[in-house]
């Protein structure tokens, strides 16, 4: 939803990545398991330092780990300034991070 709405990484990390490895137009899918898994230590864990608010987004709403009335919400909030991608990726991280981080290790236990 944020990502079709024009809130979408333009260059840098995974974008330059799908370039380099032919794929022209990545999905959120395939930054997470080919661009951050694939290229990651197995023992990497994936806490903070993810900070790409598509990402983030994609996942909580994927996992439902955010309910959608709320990820509407966030995604009106973000999109007031589309440009400012620190604020926006931000307010990402603060309302999806501990709800998705709870849905996988529910999953997990």
């Amino acid at each position: 939803v944020v990502v079709e709405r024009c809130y979408r990484q333009k260059r840098g990390g995974y974008i330059d990545y799908a370039k380099e490895s032919g794929v022209e137009n990545p999905s959120q899918y395939w930054h997470l398991i080919e661009s951050w898994s694939g290229r990651s230590a197995p023992d990497k864990v994936f806490g903070r330092s993810i900070v790409c608010g598509e990402l983030i987004f994609w996942m909580a709403e994927a996992s439902r780990a955010v309910s959608p009335q709320v990820l509407e919400r966030l995604k009106d909030d973000v999109l007031r300034d589309p440009d400012n991608r620190s604020r926006g990726n931000t307010l990402i991280g603060d309302v999806c991070f501990d709800a998705i981080a709870r849905v996988v290790e529910a999953f997990d236990a």
